[in-house]
């Protein structure tokens, strides 16, 4: 059996991530809002298609300001774009970093798990021999996948 990932990262570099992601929150905390479910599904939600309408209409507004309601401030509009726009880059920037780690994630989790099955089919095969300490060490990992759905492991040839 070969590891899909043959590369391990530093100490070093793992906490410099967590410095920089620290750092990344700290920063970014006075500008974030956390909303519940009911509040989120209130909103509208801008997708990546409509931000040419919305671009569009910005400048409609600014150069034709006579067709804005009279209760809706151009100022508003336009500092609610700059931010939308800036933090989507941000966002965004973010997505591909999380979609990126978590496939690496799965990739490196698959392969570590892959492998702790293929050691558990060893031990439960050794107990059925009868091999010294076999059946603690199979109770013993039986009783860590109780309760998980992957409380059923796939015997040796399915891996």
């Amino acid at each position: 059996m070969e590891d899909s990932i043959s590369f391990t990262i530093s100490p070093e570099d793992l906490q410099a991530v967590k410095d920089m992601i620290a750092s990344i929150n700290e920063l970014l905390e006075p500008y974030l809002i956390t909303l519940s479910s009911e509040e989120r599904d209130k909103l509208l939600e801008m997708s990546e298609e409509c931000e040419p309408f919305v671009s569009k209409v910005m400048d409609y507004a600014v150069t034709n300001p006579e067709f804005l309601p009279p209760f809706v401030k151009i100022e508003n509009v336009k500092k609610d774009w700059h931010d939308s726009t800036s933090f989507l880059s941000i966002f965004r920037s973010i997505q591909k970093l999380e979609s990126n780690l978590s496939d690496t994630v799965r990739v490196i989790s698959s392969d570590a798990f892959e492998t702790a099955l293929i050691y558990f089919n060893w031990v439960k095969l050794a107990t059925e021999m009868n091999v010294p300490n076999s059946k603690t060490i199979c109770d013993d990992l039986n009783k860590s996948l109780e309760g998980t759905e992957n409380s059923n492991p796939k015997p040796d040839e399915e891996l």
